[in-house]
């Protein structure tokens, strides 16, 4: 019989107290199992699943139909947003706020408008009808990317076309942390 993971004092009581010495109750542990090298323990075979901090996030991308909206959407999916869907015009922008209830983010094609000051007036009409949806600003006509607050009245980022994916993917997340911050800002005043 093996004494592991019993104690001295039990073995004497079974076996006689003529057998051991008085010993104060001391507990014999089994040996712990060996260790696998560094290399297995920091490597296993388990699969670890990546996603995307975007994975769960809904965009709803408004724009002409075209080529440079389909290849949006496109970029969108690569990077792992979990919904994406396309309305027909930027300029009816009024008439999805119902829709755009169900989004995280709107991505809008600032171009589609005629005109800037219609568009900034759209812009400015649906984010006081849906002040809980971060906005990105697609255009061909901006100097570049802006990922600041700075036009925060209408939009939460701003994203010079043709676009990428990474920098949409940057765009996307920038857009989505002002607009939390703007939120809490308001709530907090």
């Amino acid at each position: 019989m093996s004494m592991q993971g019993v104690s001295l004092f039990e073995h004497a009581t079974r076996w006689g107290r003529s057998s051991l010495p008085l010993i104060p109750k001391i507990w014999v542990q089994p040996r712990p199992p060996a260790l696998k090298p560094l290399e297995d323990r920091l490597w296993s075979d388990t699969e670890v699943k990546m996603t995307s901090p975007l994975s769960s996030r809904r965009v709803l991308l408004l724009g002409p139909v075209g080529p440079r909206r389909a290849a949006v959407r496109d970029m969108l999916q690569e990077i792992g947003v979990r919904m994406t869907a396309m309305v027909g015009s930027a300029r009816h922008l009024a008439t999805v706020v119902e829709l755009a209830a169900s989004f995280d983010c709107v991505m809008i094609d600032f171009d589609a408008f005629d005109d800037v000051e219609d568009g900034v007036d759209a812009l400015l009409d649906f984010r006081r009808k849906c002040p809980g949806i971060a906005v990105v600003l697609l255009s061909s006509s901006v100097g570049g990317d802006d990922l600041s607050s700075e036009r925060a009245a209408i939009t939460d980022a701003t994203v010079r076309l043709p676009a990428t994916g990474d920098r949409l993917s940057r765009a996307l997340s920038c857009a989505l942390e002002n607009h939390a911050s703007a939120l809490e800002l308001a709530q907090d005043r």
